[in-house]
């Protein structure tokens, strides 16, 4: 690569990182701003749900419209994407899933950690608090897969190649979260959950996959951490630890049949067209 190529390689890794990392954490902050607003203007009264949804929509739609994150094609991960049948990326998704929740409760559990719903601002009702657990857990998904595996991913690739831009891209998005506890117990399964969602970005050519598992997933935890309360992994005991590792070994076999390619179709290429 010339010096010229080098330098235009190195300026669109830094607009990259750059970009992705202003977006999200501007996101995020205007998201906080409005849980903050609602709860000092009208504690019992909850209405930042909507615009916070308003705002997840619109920043998503136009970051395809202006970037091409790979919602509406497959982007530029893969100029020749091997087809798949929807039950494929489906059982590849559902692995993924699968592996990151075993990873995740399998560190914490090794780090006697309690993982709990996310608590709004005090003085606030019941169903401020249940607002706030559920939408400032599916909120940083949202824009994590946006800000990371969109915009940041479909950038580096190309240059790297898959797993350079993957693993660079993980640690960047597991140091993005909130430093405490909760990410010293559970940065190795974050980083695992996250590199398998980069992957299945990578594999699939489409944000749809990783932004479904994520945003599902911990839609997920956080209803059931609201509806059963604070779950001790500490008190996991060394059966449910190596069950956590079968489930762990079979989210990978799983994800591992989904990437067979769809039988009888021939590898498309890439139209560039939305």
């Amino acid at each position: 690569m010339s010096m010229t190529g080098r330098m235009t390689a190195a300026a669109t890794i830094a607009a990259a990182l750059i970009g992705s990392l202003a977006f999200f954490l501007a996101t995020m902050g205007l998201g906080i701003g409005l849980v903050l607003a609602n709860a000092a203007v009208s504690p019992n009264l909850v209405w930042f749900p909507l615009p916070l949804l308003a705002l997840l929509v619109g920043i998503t739609a136009a970051a395809e419209w202006r970037f091409r994150i790979g919602l509406r094609t497959e982007a530029r991960l893969n100029p020749q994407p091997q087809a798949r049948s929807r039950a494929s990326i489906t059982a590849m998704t559902l692995g993924i899933a699968l592996v990151g929740v075993a990873a995740c409760v399998l560190q914490g559990a090794l780090a006697s950690m309690t993982l709990a719903a996310e608590t709004g601002p005090a003085g606030t009702s019941r169903l401020f608090q249940f607002s706030y657990a559920v939408l400032l857990s599916v909120t940083p998904a949202v824009l994590a897969e946006v800000a990371f595996r969109g915009l940041l991913q479909s950038r580096l690739e190309p240059l790297w190649g898959p797993w350079p831009a993957i693993l660079l891209i993980t640690a960047i998005n597991t140091a993005a979260h909130r430093w405490g506890p909760d990410l010293a117990a559970q940065w190795l399964g974050y980083f695992v959950a996250l590199a398998g969602l980069g992957w299945l970005r990578s594999v699939t050519g489409s944000l749809w996959p990783p932004l479904l598992a994520h945003t599902l997933t911990n839609l997920a935890i956080a209803l059931a951490l609201w509806h059963f309360g604070p779950f001790a992994q500490g008190g996991i005991g060394d059966l449910g630890r190596i069950a956590l590792v079968a489930l762990l070994g079979g989210g990978f076999l799983v994800a591992r049949i989904g990437m067979q390619p769809k039988t009888g179709s021939p590898r498309s290429g890439h139209s560039g067209t939305s």
